[in-house]
């Protein structure tokens, strides 16, 4: 469903991260050109796939999803969690799992483990477990610290808690909003109906960096459909 868009151009807050440093640094305008400019990946059978449509469709299974989910850490055996999650909240179960094994590290993260928080914004509160699988509210400069406090606020005091909570806020906030629709990976990161505003990560490599979890399970779950959106710039 092609839709004209003013062409996104760099921001100082676009970042990619070094290997040699390993470090996040600020990235240049071929480097962004490289990922914004849809010519790029229209064509591409890979990376088409930053272009799938994020709203909820059948066809993923729980078995397929826990085969998927199997070995993942915090996130093994809740297939069922995901369909749920994904289905209250309108969103595609594939690209769920998707983003939460990328953000989790294969369910592996501190924050997808559990954080006991003691206090929040400087006041002690009674101490709980909680869990963040999306990275929401972590930021960069703290991340266990800012995500852990966010998902106590939010009551994530369960992994199936974080699931639903953390869909919950993609949806309302970028795939089912009705503001922004940022209803595609590229979207949700370059926000091309306004350039530069409401973007969900500053790394430009971000919804490229989805991608191959993305196919691999749209690959094995062979009954889900697929859309795509593809972004037509001015």
């Amino acid at each position: 469903t092609p839709c004209e868009h003013s062409f996104p151009t760099r921001r100082s807050s676009d970042l990619y991260q070094n290997t040699n440093t390993w470090t996040w640094d600020a990235a240049n305008s071929s480097m962004i050109k490289q990922y914004v400019n849809p010519a790029n990946i229209i064509n591409d059978a890979y990376r088409k796939y930053e272009l799938l449509k994020l709203s909820y469709n059948d066809g993923a299974s729980v078995s397929d999803l826990n085969k998927v989910l199997s070995g993942k850490g915090v996130l093994s055996g809740k297939g069922q969690g995901f369909i749920n999650s994904a289905k209250n909240n309108n969103i595609n179960p594939i690209y769920l799992i998707s983003h939460a094994i990328l953000e989790t590290g294969n369910g592996t993260s501190t924050l997808a483990n559990g954080i006991i928080v003691r206090s929040v914004d400087g006041k002690a509160v009674t101490p709980r477990v909680v869990y963040n699988l999306f990275g929401i509210g972590a930021y960069d400069s703290n991340a266990n610290k800012y995500g852990s406090e966010y998902a106590y606020k939010q009551g994530w005091f369960s992994v199936d808690a974080a699931i639903n909570g953390g869909a919950n806020f993609i949806s309302k906030g970028y795939i089912n909003n009705a503001s922004t629709n940022q209803n595609t990976l590229y979207k949700m990161r370059w926000n091309p109906a306004s350039p530069g505003t409401h973007q969900y990560a500053t790394d430009i490599k971000w919804s490229y960096n989805q991608v191959n979890n993305i196919k691999s399970l749209v690959e094995k779950c062979t009954s889900s459909l697929t859309y795509f959106d593809v972004p037509v710039f001015k």
